[in-house]
C-alpha cells in the first residue's frame, strides 16, 4: 500500500514512510524496484510436493502421530530422493 501511495505521487516517500510506519529508505529501495527478486535460496519442494508433505503430515496426525522434525525431515529426503534432487 506504502509502495502504491508513492507511485501514484500523492504522497511523499517520508511523508509515506511516516505514515506507515516503515522505514524511509526501505520504501524508498522498494518504489526503485532495487528488491525486486526474493532473497534465499532457490525452493527445494515444489508446490505439488509441499501439499503432499502437508497431506502426510495430516494423515500422521489422524493417525495420532506427531509429525516431529525428524519424521518430516526424514519425509523431504524420501521425497527430493524421489525427484532425483538428492542422490543416495
Amino acid at each position: 500500500m506504502a509502495v502504491t501511495a508513492v507511485r501514484r505521487q500523492t504522497l511523499t516517500v517520508r511523508k509515506t514512510a511516516q505514515e506507515y510506519g516503515v522505514p524511509r529508505s526501505s520504501l524508498h529501495d522498494k518504489v526503485r524496484g532495487k528488491h525486486e527478486r526474493g532473497s534465499g535460496r532457490d525452493r527445494d519442494l515444489s508446490d505439488e510436493d509441499e501439499v503432499a508433505l502437508a497431506n502426510y503430515i495430516r494423515y500422521m496426525a489422524n493417525q495420532g502421530l506427531p509429525a516431529t522434525r525428524e519424521i518430516v525431515g526424514q519425509k523431504v529426503t524420501q521425497m527430493l530422493q524421489a525427484t532425483g534432487i538428492i542422490l543416495t
